[in-house]
């Protein structure tokens, strides 16, 4: 992604926190994150600029470069402590703390997919007895309360998250084009009609 584009996402997070208050602090999180990922965008880009470029035929996951994304841990948690929510904030000093093995962990992970944490995500009643995830979706409830008081908005959690949608998408043979360019236009219907000008 080219700097412009950052900048325009950052703009616009920072225009829409006046304009939508009962949005601030997850739009200043967002402007704050956006800030953080263009800074090493571009530095892992600068590191990149001489080495080979990537076959199409190859996958984006078999590159996992952790020379690269590993001495910038350090900084992304603290960021993420100062910045986050509470809950993350937490989540980011407990990884920090654990040091370069457990963040390594965490990326690949993450890049290269935990089987077993898609198995759990696609069940939705594998979270039915989960008290985390009932206790945040309870605090996101509470802190969303008064801005849908204020606009007499109604809330319809749906069955399955996005991911889960897509998961399960994908493995009714859904293309991944097809799947995010879906998730694009649901996105754009469900959230750009509703920016009052």
């Amino acid at each position: 992604m080219i700097h412009a584009k950052w900048d325009r996402r950052i703009s616009r997070a920072n225009q829409l926190t006046s304009s939508c208050p009962f949005a601030a602090e997850g739009l200043r999180f967002y402007s704050r994150v956006a800030t953080l990922q263009k800074s090493f965008y571009g530095e892992i880009q600068k590191a990149l600029a001489d080495s080979p470029k990537i076959a199409a035929d190859r996958p984006l996951r078999d590159e996992l470069d952790l020379f690269l994304l590993l001495p910038k841990s350090p900084r992304f948690l603290s960021v993420i402590e100062q910045i986050a929510p509470v809950p993350l904030a937490l989540a980011a000093t407990s990884l920090a703390q654990k040091g370069p093995a457990a963040w390594q962990h965490a990326i690949e992970t993450f890049w290269h997919g935990d089987s077993d944490l898609a198995a759990r995500a696609d069940d939705p009643e594998a979270h039915a007895g989960d008290p985390s995830a009932a206790a945040y979706s309870d605090r996101l409830l509470a802190w969303t309360a008064p801005a849908r008081a204020e606009l007499a908005l109604e809330i319809a959690l749906p069955e399955l998250n996005g991911s889960q949608r897509q998961r399960r998408a994908l493995d009714a043979g859904g293309s991944l084009p097809e799947i995010y360019g879906a998730s694009v236009a649901e996105t754009r219907d469900t959230y750009a009609g509703a920016i009052v000008k």
